[in-house]
Formats: C-alpha cells, sequence, structure tokens
C-alpha cells in the first residue's frame, strides 16, 4: 500500500526499501476508500474513516511495515519496480541484523508477532524471490 526508499544510515546500507504490506480484507480493492498508508522514517501509519468496515485492530493486524533486504542485484530491481497499491508476492525469511558499523554496534530486530505495534513491530525481509505484475525475479 505504501513504499519508502531510504539513503541514509546504516539500515539504507543494507535495507534501501521499507514496504507497508496488507492482506485479508485490507487488500480487497474497495478498502482504499477508507484507510490511507503513508511512511516515515522507517515508520508506517494509517489513517481510517469513520465508517470503516474493519476495525482498528484488524488493520493492526492485516498490515504491517516491512524493511527489505535484497538477497541480490535482480531483487534489488524488482523492488525498485514495485509501485504503491499494488499486489506483490514476496518470498524469503524473517532475519535480525547484527554487527559493527562505523566502530559501533549495530542490531536491528525483525518482528515475529502480528500483535505488536510501535518501535520494534517491523519486520526485516531477506528478499529471495519476488512475484510483481506476472514476473518472477529470484
Amino acid at each position: 500500500m505504501s513504499k519508502a526508499k531510504y539513503f541514509k544510515g546504516w539500515e539504507a546500507k543494507i535495507s534501501r526499501y521499507d514496504f507497508a504490506l496488507v492482506w485479508g480484507k485490507l487488500a480487497e480493492p474497495g478498502m482504499k476508500k477508507y484507510i490511507k498508508y503513508n511512511q516515515w522514517g522507517r515508520f508506517y501509519f494509517f489513517r481510517y474513516k469513520w465508517n470503516c468496515p474493519v476495525s482498528k485492530e484488524y488493520i493492526f493486524t492485516h498490515s504491517s511495515n516491512h524493511h527489505l533486504i535484497a538477497a541480490n542485484k535482480n531483487i534489488l530491481r524488482a523492488l525498485m519496480k514495485v509501485r504503491k497499491n499494488k499486489l506483490v508476492k514476496l518470498g524469503g525469511y524473517l532475519v535480525d541484523v547484527s554487527g559493527t558499523y562505523r566502530g559501533r554496534k549495530v542490531n536491528w530486530k525483525s518482528s515475529r508477532s502480528r500483535n505488536d505495534t510501535g518501535d520494534g513491530a517491523c519486520e526485516i525481509l531477506f528478499v529471495k524471490k519476488i512475484r510483481y505484475e506476472n514476473n518472477v525475479y529470484e
């Protein structure tokens, strides 16, 4: 539903794109008139209308922000092509990231729950395969 590209920070060195993804009823075409998604600063946000047919809790459990790590250059090129509000199928693994950047230790933990919100609730996905617009990228 939304896509953000990042250039700054150690996270951008390994994860250039974040996708705000939805599934279930949220992926139905008619839902776009009730819910708006946007991203900023590695977070995603949503606003929904008072007459939205699903609850805020449903939106929280059927949407997420994914920090995407491309397995190779072909996957990175495919991530560049994906447009917001389009159907995409991602295959890969949830990962945690740790290491050293410019002399300091860094850690980035992937959420493994759909019941969390806020800081730390994003998934970090090592993307090995993408299906987008009838094309498969590996």
